[in-house]
């Protein structure tokens, strides 16, 4: 071997040597490993089934909220036709009290102090309804307080009557 064929060869052996390997094909051209690619593949098969997984849970938990939600809004669509019940009824006795001729001093008393109890039951609901609106929700304490609210409401019915006022 001559010495240019012998300087060629070393060149060449350095240049290889000097290379790495890589289990990508298309980067590595004919210096590529087949067990880099191997594990190149289950890496990649392993991030795969990691974002399914990630996308699992996030669909789970955008559907457990959406059925939250449609349930809280069932809840407060309820709770919005109870205050209005409670409204009507209550704008019914107010307009019966009012509509009322008290013979005795005894029941004009009475009448005054149902009608003050009506506007503070009416503020009451005011306050729930708007409370309602702005948190879009029915917390627990509000739940309470629409029970309170209609055990005044049946309070007064009851003071009205043992008044001897028409309540129908």
């Amino acid at each position: 071997m001559d010495a240019k064929h012998l300087s060629a060869l070393l060149v060449a052996l350095f240049l290889l040597t000097g290379c790495t390997t890589t289990g990508n094909p298309k980067e590595g051209g004919i210096f590529w490993s087949k067990g880099k690619a191997d594990q190149r593949l289950i890496d990649r098969e392993q991030q795969v089934q990691r974002t399914e997984e990630k996308s699992r849970i996030l669909t789970d938990q955008k559907n457990r909220l959406n059925e939250e939600k449609h349930v809280q809004t069932a809840a407060l669509e309820q709770s919005q036709k109870e205050l209005a019940n409670l409204d009507a009824r209550l704008l019914h006795l107010e307009r019966s009290i009012q509509s009322y001729e008290t013979k005795t001093h005894k029941n004009q008393q009475e009448q005054k102090e149902i009608q003050q109890r009506i506007g503070g039951l009416q503020r009451e609901i005011q306050q729930a309804r708007a409370q309602m609106q702005q948190t879009q929700e029915v917390s627990s304490a509000q739940k309470r307080k629409m029970k309170e609210l209609n055990k005044e409401l049946e309070f007064l019915l009851n003071m009205a009557e043992a008044s001897g006022f028409p309540v129908q």
